[in-house]
């Protein structure tokens, strides 16, 4: 829905379109005396203030969005106030206009119901509820009143007519840009005389009827809000240009404020004019009278605004003559046309007199304005003859002084408009335009109906020509439009899904007799209605919540759900979609956590039941189950899977219309939950949440806290244990003592812990139920001795992989912090590394926010006295390097090295930091061997060259102890594992999965068969296992040569630290480049974009 107030923007273009062009010197003047109230949810104050109303004391009521009325009298002054937020009586949801009958009773549109009050706030009653039927109210935006305490509304975007007790009595207009339709509607008056004006805002205009609804004028205003009349009846306008515009009935500017915007606007018995704009209300008073237009003679003319016309339509003419003088106005007579086949003057007009006239439908005395010209209006209808008249008008004292138009007045037509794809049990409106009858007849044919067609609205009647009882008839309203609402559950029978066509005719005529009538025809296709659902877990552990969410097609009122498990039995519960104040298509069912503590751990069946039309077919009485066609079925003597087969069987009963949707879950224990395991003291660097220190990495000697909660009741005892990832040897245990609302904690030591990668799993006593998280312990540098001669101190260094795993080829991450206490320093900071490939990111941070970062892709780089001064204030620098390892040859390196410079560039005294490392194991660089080292836990492993016969298969394995678990492949085509029998070859160019459980050797007999083809291996689209062959690294770039077009990520595995390395990237840059080496020997998951050959680059 657009708002009222929901565009409200100010184009210099609407100065433009606000009124007829007038001199400003001719317009009245109205003066802003006081404003009113600010932002606020006080009293007297104001939070996007909607409707305005005052009453016949001066006292001034508002509707604000803050759910609420406010009530003040003429100087403002608030006297009280009612109304919060909620959909029950006296609550309101955003209101949206306020307004006042003739005994003071306050009226208020609240979302799709209009609520009355007395002057005092006591709610008296209510009517109205959201829908599209003739009492119901879509979108209410407005309400008026006229003399008999008829009330019009402005709903579903046209307006309805309702009696003093809310009975509906008629409604016009529907959404266009034509004479009697409208582009979001949004306020209404009525005058004295039964007028009503509307604010028709984005058509940019006020348009003007009668109390039926048939259309009498319009004028521009530049997008208008609020309208209201005064005791005098003229017209006054809040637009988005101008606070105040004044208007007589016909549309003439008569005063204006200077400048400024309104929403809503109400005008008081004294004159006084109130508008709501923003968050306040403004007052006004005209402060100056039109200055009258000076008499100036004119020659007698007539112009129309439309040269033709289709007949039920309106038509104005103007004539131009001398100021104030009375001309005679009429069609001139046809023979062949009887009275009834003319167009007529409207009654009722300003300055159009018929009294004492012959035929006074086409014969009037027009009396000019000041400004010697006056606008009539003429009607027709269907009754009009198709023909072209001759209007004139002339001086009645000189007959020969006249002027002439002529107006074409043409037939009528017949349309049809519908929405192509709808679902069967749905609404279909139907709406168009009639201008050759008073009544439009629907009918609907397809391949499964009378071929003559059937009446719309029971389709078991066939249509007859000439007998209106076989058709569906909908009268035209006034304005020649007609709408139909078409219930597809309730037409007789269900049809079937397929495509139709719907008929509209101005007589009562079958398919085949529609030649010589007005009618037009629309296609549409019906479709069953569907429904989705689904768990929001396939296992719910007892006593935590499961939802069950889903969505409909078609316009169910509810859906019914079933549970049906271990000795439980849940039958045909509605799901309530639409009722008095909301409609969706979408539905959650929720068991709570009290309701799954008491279900049997087993698996449940799930049935979500779809009524399509006309309600539930198979329902529940007890826990028997019945239907059209179906059997009672007793589900309580029978499996939880046969009870679930049983109501399936009777939902595909060919007699019963519902569809279902079907699904299972699993109860299991209690729910142990365990809390992010995540560092307290991270740091935030533009939104890279701890990017010095991993979320769950500590330092060795730190200390911290794992908790977390349980639906196991207070004073229960849990287990807990912290295990190595790698080896899996236990490091601690405990018991945990449960607390109120079932939550836990234990506090873990760093400093009995060796680095690494560990696993906690906190466990019910009798294994039931379990969770389980992970945490890394890093060696690292925590507040070191500083240099003699530095001024600066490292407050922290992280390293991954471990000082004591660096091997010659590896990628290394260190983090760390520097504090540099440097006010008013004039000494550089310099940092350098010795691994290769270096990728520094940096961050200089004041007062724990982040000012500055860069990056470098070098071996050094240097921070400069200037860029770490910032007065008084420490600085910290974050610090983040990543590189490879160098080979053992290197002397002395470094991961870090930190030095200060003074302002000539010389390096101060003892103010060197350097964190050393020396490069272990077997350096990969070297040429690969005849053995495959494996680590400590999972392995990625491929062979370099083919193997020898006879000891190629998985029988190389043998020797390893895996504890119990299988060597896998990955296949690419099922996405899934397969297991290793001792058969299975073991080929190059595949990547295998094994673990150890510790430091092994597998023992590799390579083949010497001089004529054995190099190996080539076909690879999927998606993820691959895949090796390297050779017997030295190569880059990736080289290596998959062969695939080059295809593959788009590399990624190790770094089994010493059990943990991925950074990927490789085709094409990629820094740390993600392509040039990076792979290693024989290991295994890599490669990302394909579609399949191809990968060929070896070493025999």
């Amino acid at each position: 829905m657009i708002g009222k107030y929901g565009l409200f923007i100010v184009f210099s273009l609407l100065a433009v379109l606000a009124c007829p062009p007038v001199l400003a010197s001719e317009l009245g003047e109205y003066e802003l005396i006081a404003t009113w109230g600010s932002l606020g949810a006080d009293d007297g104050r104001f939070n996007r203030p909607t409707g305005i109303a005052v009453d016949a004391e001066g006292n001034v009521y508002v509707a604000d969005y803050c759910d609420r009325i406010q009530k003040f009298d003429s100087t403002g002054a608030f006297l009280l106030q009612w109304g919060s937020s909620g959909s029950g009586d006296g609550e309101f949801y955003q209101p949206d206009n306020i307004a006042l009958d003739a005994d003071g009773k306050v009226y208020v549109v609240d979302y799709y119901r209009i609520q009355v009050f007395d002057s005092n706030g006591t709610f008296l009653k209510k009517w109205g509820s959201y829908g599209t039927g003739e009492e119901q109210l879509q979108y209410p935006q407005s309400i008026a009143f006229d003399a008999d305490g008829n009330a019009y509304v402005i709903a579903g975007g046209g307006i309805k007519k309702f009696d003093s007790d809310g009975n509906f009595l008629t409604s016009w207009g529907g959404f266009g840009t034509y004479d009697g339709e409208f582009h979001n509607a949004v306020d209404v008056v009525v005058d004295a005389a039964g007028n009503v004006y509307v604010a028709d805002c984005y058509n940019n205009r006020i348009q003007k009827f009668n109390s039926t609804g048939a259309f009498l004028l319009k004028w521009q205003v530049g997008y208008p809000y609020g309208i209201t009349v005064d005791s005098a009846g003229d017209v006054l306008v809040a637009a988005s240009s101008t606070s105040v515009l004044k208007f007589d009935s016909f549309g003439n500017l008569l005063a204006r404020s200077l400048g400024g915007s309104g929403k809503d606007i109400t005008v008081g018995a004294d004159g006084t004019v109130y508008v709501t704009r923003d968050h306040c209300v403004r007052v006004f008073k005209q402060s100056s009278a039109p200055t009258p237009t000076p008499t100036v003679p004119k020659g007698l003319g007539i112009t129309s605004n439309k040269d033709s016309v289709v007949r039920g339509n309106s038509f104005t003419v103007t004539i131009t003559g001398e100021s104030l003088k009375a001309y005679r106005l009429f069609i001139k007579p046809e023979e062949s046309l009887a009275d009834s086949d003319y167009p007529w003057i409207v009654a009722g007009q300003n300055g159009v007199s018929t009294v004492g006239m012959i035929n006074p439908e086409r014969n009037a005395t027009v009396m000019t304005t000041a400004g010697g010209t006056r606008s009539i209006q003429f009607n027709t209808n269907q009754s009009t003859d198709a023909w072209v008249f001759t209007i004139r008008v002339e001086d009645p004292a000189d007959p020969t002084t006249y002027d002439d138009i002529k107006v074409k007045i043409e037939e009528g037509a017949a349309t049809i408009t519908t929405y192509g794809t709808r679902y069967l049990g749905e609404g279909v409106p139907l709406y168009g335009i009639n201008t050759d009858g008073e009544t439009t007849y629907l009918f609907l044919t397809g391949s499964d109906l009378a071929v003559s067609g059937v009446k719309l609205s029971d389709i078991k009647v066939a249509v007859e020509d000439g007998n209106p009882g076989t058709f569906t008839c909908v009268h035209v309203e006034a304005y020649d439009t007609w709408s139909y609402m078409w219930n597809t559950a309730d037409i007789g029978r269900r049809l079937n899904a397929g495509n139709y066509t719907i008929y509209a005719a101005a007589e009562p005529r079958s398919r085949d007799n529609l030649s010589d009538v007005k009618h037009a025809a629309a296609d549409i296709q019906l479709k069953l209605p569907s429904i989705k659902a689904a768990t929001s877990s396939d296992t719910v552990a007892r006593g935590d919540d499961l939802a069950i969410d889903g969505t409909v097609t078609g316009y169910p009122d509810s859906v019914q759900i079933w549970i049906i498990g271990p000795d439980y039995l849940s039958l045909g519960v509605p799901i309530v979609l639409r009722d008095e104040y909301s409609s969706s298509n979408r539905f959650t069912y929720r068991l709570t956590g009290a309701e799954t503590s008491n279900l049997t751990a087993g698996r449940y069946f799930v049935v979500v039941q779809h009524p399509v039309v006309n309600g539930f077919d198979v329902t529940a009485n007890g826990t028997t189950i019945s239907g059209p066609g179906v059997m009672p079925t007793d589900l309580a003597g029978l499996q939880p899977s046969e009870a679930a087969n049983a109501l399936i069987s009777a939902l595909e009963s060919p007699y019963v219309d519902d569809t279902y949707a079907k699904l299972t879950f699993t109860v299991g224990a209690p729910m142990i939950r365990i809390d992010p395991i995540e560092r307290a003291d991270k740091i935030n660097w533009f939104g890279k949440i701890d990017w010095f220190d991993w979320l769950s990495t500590w330092t060795c000697g730190e200390t911290f806290t794992v908790t977390g909660t349980t639906c196991y009741p207070a004073g229960t005892t849990l287990a807990y244990t912290i295990t190595s990832r790698w080896n899996g040897a236990c490091i601690l245990s405990g018991d945990i003592i449960v607390a109120d609302e079932g939550a836990w904690s234990f506090d873990v030591d760093t400093a009995v812990i060796e680095p690494g990668e560990y696993i906690v799993r906190v466990m019910s006593l009798d294994d039931q139920s379990s969770a389980s998280a992970s945490f890394t312990v890093r060696d690292g540098v925590v507040n070191p001795v500083p240099p003699a001669g530095a001024t600066y101190r490292v407050e922290r260094i992280s390293v991954n992989p471990s000082l004591d795993y660096l091997a010659p080829g590896e990628r290394v991450v260190l983090n760390g912090i520097i504090n540099a206490p440097r006010a008013g320093c004039q000494e550089d900071l310099g940092f350098s590394t010795d691994l290769l490939e270096p990728a520094w990111s940096y961050a200089i941070e004041v007062e724990r926010e982040v000012i500055r970062s860069g990056s470098q892709n070098v071996g050094s780089f240097t921070l400069s006295a200037f860029e770490l001064d910032y007065g008084e204030e420490d600085v910290r620098v974050l610090l983040h390097l990543s590189g490879t390892v160098p080979g053992t040859g290197a002397e002395d390196p470094a991961l870090l090295r930190i030095l200060q410079r003074d302002a000539s560039g010389g390096t101060v005294p003892d103010s060197e930091y350097s964190l050393p490392f020396t490069p272990s194991g077997n350096d990969p660089i070297q040429p690969f061997g005849d053995n495959l080292t494996l680590s400590p836990g999972w392995n990625f492993i491929s062979v370099p060259r083919p193997l020898a016969a006879g000891n190629d298969t998985a029988m190389i394995f043998s020797g390893i102890n895996t504890t119990g678990r299988s060597v896998l492949r990955y296949n690419t085509t099922i996405r899934d594992w397969t297991a290793l029998v001792e058969e299975d070859r073991i080929a190059p160019l595949e990547g295998f999965w094994i673990y150890s459980a510790g430091l092994s050797t597998v023992p590799l007999n390579f083949s010497t068969d001089p004529l054995l083809p190099p190996a080539e291996r076909i690879l999927a689209a998606g993820w691959n296992a895949v090796g390297t062959t050779g017997t030295a690294p190569a880059t990736a770039r080289d290596t998959l040569y062969s695939v080059n077009r295809e593959w788009s990520t590399l990624i190790g595995f770094n089994a010493r630290s059990q943990s991925f390395e950074s990927g490789i990237v085709n094409g990629g840059s820094d740390a993600n480049a392509d040039t990076r080496s792979v290693y024989p020997g290991r295994g890599y998951w490669l990302s394909m974009s579609g399949p191809g050959t990968l060929y070896a680059i070493g025999a």
